[in-house]
């Protein structure tokens, strides 16, 4: 039983690896279309911040996946 709960864990380090790097494509080249709001007359585009859904998933599913990995070496470490 100790091998297959130490298995599991794997998996979940591997899935929390894979999430990671997903958000990070996603943060990186911004996947998503993103709206801007109309600009006051003078002010430079890159002060707006885009308003996508994308800015609010990507930083949760990050922290997901980090937890996925740490949840995973806690049962490669400690099996139950």
């Amino acid at each position: 039983m100790k091998l297959r709960e130490r298995l599991v864990g794997l998996g979940l380090v591997g899935l929390g690896f894979v999430g990671m790097g997903l958000v990070y494509l996603i943060w990186s080249f911004g996947a998503s279309p993103t709206l801007r709001p109309p600009l006051p007359p003078g002010m430079r585009g890159d002060l707006v911040p885009n308003l996508s859904p994308f800015t609010c998933i990507a930083p949760l599913a990050g922290v997901a996946s980090a937890l996925l990995v740490l949840e995973g070496l806690r049962r490669i470490v400690m099996p139950d």
